[in-house]
């Protein structure tokens, strides 16, 4: 281990634009000189190779476009030297005093930390529909406090709870839901530190949206079943009762977190088509993780990295 604080894993795929902004942003933290930058690059031969600058310890890892979400994740955390693993999309960008507040959330005992988020492209009505849908339980502002559940992929872990999770963090990667699920069976802390903001880019493409929901719920189901140890029975029945509740149980879920916001529940109310019919499109793609595995789910969420990212 180093002297540093916290270590910014970003894997990065193909739009280089919005990731260079992401690992700008990263250079310009405000305790720079005290964290590292973990870039995981995944983009095709061909692509421009990210700048760096300042005073942040960099590392850059060149990694095959075959890489699994969940293995070039792990490469990330093994090129990682400190007790603090921090993860950001190469399209979620952080606000300068980012890092400052997850490593000062990280001096408590929660082993996992989220963040707040703000919309990067609020231009078009699917770009706010979907923030909804994704971000709007997590969006700034929001209160600090202990957590049952946080956001997927923005996320951050103390390196030694992940490390507890042994041989299966691999495949484990590739759901953080799930990671958090395990934490709560074993009543490890979770925290969600609403002063750390990221700004996100949300999907522009109603196709893109179809696909890659029902591809990342698709890995959600099979990690689940598999972590959890579900006999074919329990996934059968979880597989046949998930498009029915699921969708409620998100709704639910985010009604409440947006109750008390009158500028989310007026952007809920306008954008709640869009809204439920990602959530059916989600609990499609669990139910299927749960009755036919993963299938090749895992590697279209790698294929949609290295497009142009969620736009």
């Amino acid at each position: 281990m180093t002297d540093k604080l916290l270590s910014a894993v970003v894997v990065t795929g193909n739009n280089r634009r919005i990731a260079q902004t992401v690992i700008d942003a990263l250079c310009g933290q405000t305790i720079a000189r005290d964290m590292e930058i973990i870039i995981v690059d995944i983009a095709h031969d061909g692509q421009a190779p990210l700048a760096t600058n300042g005073e942040a310890k960099i590392v850059q890892v060149r990694y095959g476009a075959e890489a699994s979400w969940g293995s070039a994740r792990l490469a990330g955390i093994q090129h990682a030297s400190t007790s603090i693993i921090a993860f950001l999309e190469d399209h979620c960008i952080p606000e300068a005093d980012w890092a400052e507040r997850v490593a000062e959330a990280h001096a408590g005992p929660s082993v996992a930390v989220g963040y707040s988020f703000r919309n990067a492209n609020p231009e078009t009505y699917l770009s706010r529909a979907t923030m909804l849908s994704d971000y709007g339980r997590w969006e700034h502002p929001v209160e600090s406090g202990p957590r049952v559940s946080l956001q997927s992929n923005n996320i951050s872990y103390k390196r030694e709870a992940l490390m507890s999770l042994g041989a299966r963090l691999e495949w484990l990667l590739l759901s953080d839901g799930v990671i958090q699920e395990l934490f709560r069976l074993h009543e490890r802390p979770m925290y969600l530190e609403g002063r750390a903001t990221a700004a996100h880019h949300n999907f522009t493409n109603f196709a893109l949206l179809i696909t890659e929901n029902i591809a990342h719920s698709r890995v959600v189901g099979a990690v689940r079943a598999r972590a959890l140890g579900w006999n074919t029975g329990k996934r059968i029945v979880h597989g046949l009762a998930t498009p029915f509740v699921a969708p409620l149980f998100q709704l639910r879920r985010l009604i409440a977190a947006v109750s008390t916001r009158p500028a989310q529940k007026q952007t809920l109310l306008v954008s709640f088509p869009v809204v439920f019919f990602s959530f059916l499109c989600s609990a499609a793609g669990e139910s299927l993780g749960y009755l036919l595995g993963m299938g090749k789910a895992d590697s279209q969420l790698t294929t949609e990295l290295l497009r142009q990212g969620p736009g």
